[in-house]
């Protein structure tokens, strides 16, 4: 994972953008190693254009959308008993797993999928 976010991190995001990345695990990203086509629709998919600590993270209403980098993809916040759940399919697993001043990563089980409904995004662009 640390490989391929720093390929992605290298391309686009020189600037010091404030960014969260919602980073799957090894395993899952394995499953898609030689499919280069994929990798920027993937990390796309997992960055959302704002940094998220985890403790204001888990204290969203359920049903908020955080607007990704790729257009019309959006991750659902919602939980599930004492679990953080994205898009009603990824709980965040290790939280605030890496930190520092532009960026926050936390580590999920699961690659995101489309959301089962829409809601409004939230998206202000600043740090909460």
């Amino acid at each position: 994972m640390a490989s391929f976010l720093d390929l992605q991190l290298m391309v686009g995001f020189t600037d010091k953008t404030a960014l969260t990345i919602f980073a799957p695990v090894d395993e899952v990203i394995k499953a898609f190693l030689g499919d280069l086509r994929e990798y920027s629709s993937m990390f796309l998919k997992h960055a959302v254009p704002c940094k998220i600590m985890w403790g204001d993270l888990v204290n969203f209403d359920d049903g908020v959308v955080l607007e990704t980098y790729l257009e019309g993809f959006g991750i659902t916040v919602s939980t599930s008993g004492d679990n953080l759940m994205l898009n009603d399919q990824a709980s965040v697993n290790f939280p605030d797993m890496y930190h520092n001043d532009w960026l926050v990563i936390h580590g999920l089980q699961s690659i995101l999928k489309e959301p089962e409904s829409e809601y409004s995004f939230l998206d202000d662009g600043d740090e909460f």
